[in-house]
């Protein structure tokens, strides 16, 4: 169910013609100085064509026979590999349609990933409940039996809510080692960490970033609040995390006590790949070129890192994403 990557594509298509007509109508009346009756005319026949362009595409999804399943994603990012990753061991078939970072959140509001169904007109937008949609979706259309590793549970629930905060945490680490404390190659790791290398990104955000990624490092400095002093405070957190994880490691083969890989260690694995970064990040639906790397880093940072690798923990995601990267 891969699909070969294409040509990007701009990906405006006929479900934005609505909103198109809403926000151009004003205009239109404006440029061309029209009187009161036709104005009046031109602001219904934008309207008419919100209603009938909304009505067709129900009508659509309502005839459709399968679900057709799209993840919004910016191709760097522990959060999206989670929900990328869950669907790819789900066996769900979907379209990955990737970003540049930071530019879904300032056009939509939105934080990244967002799994949308467009058959059924449902968007989900933050990976917990994407994973529990999934396993709904998995067995209703794969089985049970397929479904197993995204089975919830309360002791679940409560360890993914603890790694997801931690990641809140290895994100700002990481950010801060790419865009605030890396005088030597900033442009370089920074373009690369929001997807200047991927493929199947549309050439024109690309095109875009590469103008105004200056001014996107103020505002996800701004945003995170990234600066020396959070981030040596996060450090002990983060240090007391991966001990806890340590010990639980070391008596089980995976972090629930299952003798296969649930969810929980998927996204263990994902949200730690921030400082661990294996080579099989992203799976295959991620151009090898994007990829960060260690050796993209600062020497600070690559030796921490690699000291990272050599725990438990460390070693546990790499045979995650060696053993079970689809």
């Amino acid at each position: 169910f891969f699909q070969a990557r294409n040509k990007p594509k701009m990906r405006i298509g006929l479900q934005h013609l609505p909103l198109a007509t809403v926000i151009l109508s004003p205009f239109i009346v404006s440029y061309n100085g029209y009187g009161l009756f036709m104005t009046t005319f031109t602001m219904l026949l934008c309207f008419l064509i919100y209603f009938v362009t909304n009505y067709y595409l129900t009508f659509k999804r309502v005839g459709a026979k399968e679900d057709r399943i799209v993840l919004n994603t910016f191709p760097i990012s522990h959060y999206v590999e989670k929900a990328r990753w869950c669907l790819d061991k789900s066996g769900i078939p979907y379209t990955e349609e990737k970003d540049i970072g930071v530019f879904w959140f300032i056009l939509t509001g939105r934080m990244l990933p967002t799994l949308r169904n467009e058959t059924q007109n449902i968007t989900i937008p933050n990976t917990s409940d994407i994973c529990k949609y999934l396993y709904g979706h998995t067995v209703q259309t794969q089985g049970e039996e397929k479904a197993e590793f995204l089975k919830p549970s309360t002791k679940g629930f409560e360890l993914e809510k603890k790694i997801d905060r931690i990641g809140l945490l290895l994100r700002r680490y990481a950010y801060y080692h790419m865009i605030v404390d890396y005088p030597d190659n900033m442009e370089m790791i920074a373009l690369k960490g929001w997807g200047f290398h991927e493929e199947t990104v549309p050439s024109w955000q690309k095109m875009i970033l590469k103008i105004v990624w200056p001014l996107n490092r103020i505002f996800v400095i701004n945003a995170l609040q990234i600066n020396k002093k959070n981030v040596e405070k996060d450090r002990k957190r983060i240090d007391d995390f991966y001990r806890e994880m340590d010990e639980i490691l070391s008596n089980n083969k995976y972090l629930l006590g299952t003798d296969e890989p649930t969810y929980i260690d998927i996204t263990f694995a994902a949200i730690t790949s921030l400082i661990v970064w294996p080579k099989e990040y992203g799976g295959p639906r991620l151009t090898p070129a994007a990829r960060l790397e260690i050796n993209d880093f600062g020497p600070e940072p690559q030796k921490r890192m690699n000291e990272f690798r050599e725990t438990v923990s460390g070693q546990f995601v790499l045979r995650m994403y060696r053993e079970h990267r689809i």
